[in-house]
């Protein structure tokens, strides 16, 4: 690591620590037929994804639930027709930390589940999750196991559908003490 990706780590862990000891977030187990909120942490770099995810978006407002999602693009996106909220790099500082009035409403939702889909080492969306005041976080396996309270897949899973299957059947095994 160099002085300058130290400089970084150093400050993002400032901000973080800054944040969590002046807000207290509770964390707690439910079932997926329990929630009735749910918040989405993506990256929407790749397009595959922004399909599965904008289908579930569309599918679980209808069931009625509370969705929101964010997701961290690239700058030359244009973002006016999305249904869902973004970050670029202009709303993140040097050392990974995302403007923190951008994601105020999403951070602070009070969300049943957030799901945690997106890549090892993406600080900004990192740094969301573990700022979330949502009950539980789910996060793929190889990710940071601080973003997450449950962490599914075996490093192959890569399909959103495929994380909400596994999410929704290790839930409903914990709901009868399996």
């Amino acid at each position: 690591m160099g002085l300058f990706t130290n400089l970084q780590e150093n400050n993002y862990s400032s901000h973080l620590k800054k944040y969590l000891s002046t807000h207290n977030i509770e964390r707690t187990s439910i079932t997926w037929d329990e929630a009735k909120s749910v918040g989405i942490l993506f990256s929407a770099l790749d397009t595959n994804v922004d399909t599965e995810i904008l289908d579930f978006i569309k599918k679980t407002k209808k069931n009625g639930f509370k969705i929101k999602a964010l997701a961290i693009v690239g700058k030359k996106i244009d973002t006016s027709s999305l249904i869902f909220d973004t970050i670029n790099s202009k709303s993140i500082s040097w050392s990974k930390v995302p403007d923190l009035d951008i994601i105020h409403d999403f951070q602070t939702s009070p969300f049943d589940i957030l799901l945690n889909f997106y890549d090892v080492n993406c600080k900004p969306l990192e740094f969301i999750s573990m700022t979330s005041h949502a009950k539980m976080r789910i996060g793929l396996h190889g990710t940071n196991l601080e973003c997450s309270d449950l962490i599914v897949g075996d490093g192959n899973l890569t399909s959103f559908n495929d994380m909400i299957a596994v999410s929704k059947k290790i839930l409903s095994r914990m709901a009868v003490g399996a």
